[in-house]
C-alpha cells in the first residue's frame, strides 16, 4: 500500500511502490498526487537540493532534476551557468550562439561549429556578449548577424539586423564581385557603411549593385 505526500493510503491503484529508491541524483519521496492522468507521478529530491515530479517509467532515464545536463555541457563546451542571466531576454540569443558554434549535437552545428566557425573567448562570458549589445545597436526584434559569413562570432565581425536584412546575408544569397573580391551584398554594406534603404532600393533605381558599392569605395 502506497502512501501520499500527507501520509494516506492510496487504494485502488496497483502501483509498485517506488518510495525511498534512489534513481542516479534522485530519491523518491512520495506519489505525486497532483498529477492524475494515467500514468504516475512521483515526487523526487535531487541531491543538488531541488524538488521534481517525475513520471515513474522515465526514472532511471531521469537522472537528476536537470543539473546534470548543465554539468556536462560545462564540461563538453566549458560554458558556466551559474551567472544568474538566463532570465535576460538576450540569454536565448547567446546560448543559441554558443550552442550553433560548440555542440555538435546542435541541428544547426554543421553550418557553423561544423565549418570552423567558432565565439571569441570574450562572448563565453554572457554578462560580456550582454553588455557589448546593451551598448550597441541592439534594439528588441533584431537579431544578430555576422557581417563577414565564414566569419566568427566576435565584435569586430556581428551587427544587428532584421530577419530580412538577415535573409541577405546568407551563403546562397546575392554575392557581388568587385576588382576580383566576392564578398555577400549584405558583407560589402556593413563593411563600407552603405545605409540599408540604398541596397533595398538598388533595383527599382535602376542601379547594379556593383555601382552602388563602387560609389563607397574609397
Amino acid at each position: 500500500m502506497i502512501r501520499n505526500e500527507k501520509g494516506q493510503f492510496i487504494r485502488g491503484r496497483n502501483i509498485k511502490d517506488l518510495t525511498g529508491q534512489r534513481f542516479g541524483r534522485l530519491k523518491v519521496l512520495n506519489i505525486d498526487t497532483e498529477r492524475t492522468n494515467r500514468k504516475t507521478y512521483w515526487i523526487c529530491k535531487c541531491d543538488c537540493g531541488k524538488f521534481k515530479s517525475i513520471r515513474g517509467d522515465g526514472l532511471g532515464i531521469v537522472n537528476s532534476c536537470g543539473c546534470l545536463k548543465k554539468e556536462q555541457d560545462i564540461r563538453n563546451l566549458g560554458i558556466a551557468y551559474n551567472h544568474g542571466m538566463s532570465k535576460h531576454k538576450l540569454f536565448p540569443v547567446w546560448n543559441g550562439m554558443i550552442h550553433r558554434c560548440e555542440n555538435s549535437k546542435n541541428h544547426a552545428y554543421k553550418d557553423y561549429g561544423g565549418r570552423g566557425i567558432k565565439v571569441c573567448d570574450e562572448w563565453h562570458d554572457v554578462k560580456k556578449f550582454i553588455a557589448w549589445a546593451e551598448n550597441g545597436k541592439y534594439e528588441e526584434g533584431l537579431t544578430i548577424e555576422r557581417i563577414d559569413v565564414n566569419g566568427n562570432y566576435e565584435p569586430s565581425n556581428c551587427t544587428w539586423v532584421t530577419m530580412s536584412e538577415q535573409s541577405l546575408n546568407k551563403r546562397n544569397s546575392v554575392k557581388v564581385t568587385i576588382d576580383g573580391i566576392t564578398k555577400n551584398l549584405m558583407t560589402w554594406a556593413h563593411s563600407l557603411g552603405i545605409p540599408l534603404r540604398e541596397v533595398w532600393g538598388a533595383k527599382s533605381n535602376q542601379v547594379t549593385y556593383e555601382d552602388l558599392i563602387r560609389r563607397y569605395i574609397a
